[in-house]
Parts: C-alpha cells; structure tokens; sequence
C-alpha cells in the first residue's frame, strides 16, 4: 500500500500548499498522475477529521473550519 501512504502525504502538502504543489513537483514525481484519485479522496476526507478532532477535544475553531470546508462541499 506504498501507493496509500504517498497519496496521503501529497494529499497533505497540496491541501496545506495548494494545487500548485502538485503542478510543480509533477515533472519530478514518477506516478503522480496514477494517484490523483486517491489525493482527492485523502483531501475530502481532511475536513472530517478536523470536525472529529474538534467534537472530540473540544476545539470549537476546529469543528467550525471542519463544517464550514464540508458545507462548502
């Protein structure tokens, strides 16, 4: 599952960089391409975890920025 873990780590510095990250590193990332499904999927799923991290520590600011970013869709 070498494939999950990249996806998930591209997932996270493109969602804390931008779309333009992946741009850049492209040229340089062999198999990128085959994983865009997987980046997509970890990156929708971020917003979840911040509305779970929030719930359950009690973080009102994560919760809201999680629901806010999953009503946003």
């Amino acid at each position: 599952m070498r494939d999950g873990r990249a996806a998930h780590d591209l997932a996270s510095l493109s969602a804390g960089l931008g779309e333009d990250f992946l741009a850049l590193i492209r040229p340089h990332y062999p198999g990128i391409d085959t994983m865009q499904g997987r980046i997509r999927f970890y990156r929708s799923a971020f917003p979840l975890l911040d509305v779970l991290f929030g719930l359950e520590h009690g973080d009102d600011s994560a919760l809201t920025a999680g629901l806010e970013t999953v009503g946003r869709g």
